[in-house]
């Protein structure tokens, strides 16, 4: 192996068992002091050097920053590396910097995300509320509350935090420069994992691994729930207008943004201007396999279609649309059987 593959993943977003599986599969390795069984009790007690060179990166999540030294050595020796870094100006610098044109990132829903947070800190415990306070202040009697008045906290606190970590890494998607980045969904892992590895591997030019060998995620050490939505069922109604406030139409304008930016997206208007209107039906499915939640794609394929007198097919794919942004839990979720349209769209098959 003689590049590494590089992993940005929003927090229990199932980053553990993506970050070993890219090991596993691709033959990659672990950068060293990751396995030191001292490193994780001394960062936990904040005891780390900040000037070890082994580290590629300080802080955690939106206070994550790469680090030159570190991260130059990993590159490109056959290493996959993993953050929660946002894409503020520093981290994408560095990444220039030293050379890393491509990378993935791993995205869920933030309204699961705080809850699956909110049950990892209390896990945790107190003896980790030190270290956690690396990302934001956590109170002392935290840890007596109940785990409704726990999730609320978190809704006021850490949601805000992903939402706007979201943002950065769509903008950075939509801008289509250098790093490029590959978005996928934890939705994705959940319901079809070799699919969602294969398309990880494909985009990193390593088109010969057999993500067959795919161990069970629910037997990894972090997997707790792996569904979607469970936020609906643990949010009070209060926490619900809270999110729904914070998150307002900022994300799905983010997403609308990268998605008819998109690569896939460009040239299936351009087909579609020059009337090679079959060519642009696949490649408008293309786009919407990697963005399957955007309005204005669907919109795209199913004028498309409709100026190919397909009329029955165009109203299929708004209906299974519509369909699926009716269900609340609809941030990133892949609808099962609208992509299943899609994917016959892309074979160029009649739905």
């Amino acid at each position: 192996m003689t590049r590494s593959i590089f992993l940005i993943s929003l927090p229990r977003s199932g980053t553990v068992y993506t970050w070993q599986s890219l090991i596993d599969l691709g033959g990659f390795k672990l950068p060293e002091f990751m396995g030191d069984p001292t490193f994780h009790k001394n960062k936990q007690k904040g005891k780390i050097n900040r000037d070890d060179h082994r580290f590629y990166y300080t802080g955690d999540f939106v206070t994550q920053f790469l680090k030159k030294e570190g991260l130059k050595r990993y590159l490109p020796d056959g290493y996959a590396l993993a953050t929660h870094m946002p894409a503020n100006q520093h981290n994408l610098g560095m990444l220039k910097e030293c050379g890393i044109g491509k990378l993935m990132l791993l995205v869920r829903d933030p309204r699961d995300a705080t809850l699956s947070w909110t049950y990892h800190i209390r896990k945790a415990g107190l003896s980790l509320r030190n270290h956690h306070t690396n990302i934001f202040y956590l109170p002392e009697e935290y840890f007596s509350w109940e785990h409704s008045q726990q999730l609320s906290y978190q809704v006021k606190t850490f949601l805000p935090m992903a939402v706007n970590w979201l943002e950065g890494w769509f903008e950075q998607v939509a801008s289509r420069s250098k790093p490029y980045v590959y978005i996928t969904y934890f939705d994705n892992l959940r319901r079809d994992p070799i699919n969602y590895f294969e398309g990880i591997f494909k985009f990193f030019d390593l088109l010969d691994v057999d993500c067959r060998r795919l161990s069970d995620p629910s037997q990894g050490p972090h997997f707790r729930a792996g569904v979607n939505g469970l936020w609906c069922d643990e949010f009070t109604e209060k926490d619900r207008e809270l999110a729904s406030e914070l998150i307002g139409n900022r994300l799905w304008q983010a997403y609308e943004n990268m998605s008819i930016n998109s690569e896939k997206s460009l040239i299936g208007r351009e087909l579609e201007k020059r009337g090679d209107l079959t060519k642009a039906i696949t490649t408008y499915a293309e786009a919407i396999a990697r963005f399957p939640n955007s309005m204005e794609l669907n919109r795209m394929l199913a004028r498309v279609l409709e100026k190919e007198d397909r009329i029955g097919e165009a109203r299929l794919m708004r209906a299974r649309f519509d369909l699926m942004l009716k269900q609340e839990n609809a941030l990133f979720v892949s609808d099962e059987n609208y992509l299943k349209e899609v994917i016959k769209l892309q074979n160029g098959k009649s739905a």
